[in-house]
């Protein structure tokens, strides 16, 4: 999981640190289920050792939000 997510941060690191943090946080919305999502959630939530930082940033918990990476929509079937 942390080696899958490092690698999405990999893909964003030429980016501005504004877009990479909302593609990163895009990516898992849409295409990682639920289950992984939480386990990611939580893993950052105690530290996250070995996360790279785009990857802290863009799913550090908002205070004032009770979901902070939310189900996204997923795919769209008409791009697939």
């Amino acid at each position: 999981m942390v080696h899958m997510v490092n690698n999405i941060a990999l893909f964003y690191e030429p980016y501005t640190v504004e877009e990479a943090v909302a593609g990163i946080s895009t990516h898992v919305n849409r295409f990682w289920e639920r289950r992984f999502k939480t386990q990611l959630l939580e893993y950052v939530r105690v530290g996250g050792p070995g996360l790279h930082p785009l990857v802290v940033a863009a799913l550090a918990p908002d205070p004032d939000d009770d979901e902070p990476v939310p189900d996204g929509p997923g795919p769209d079937p008409e791009a697939l």
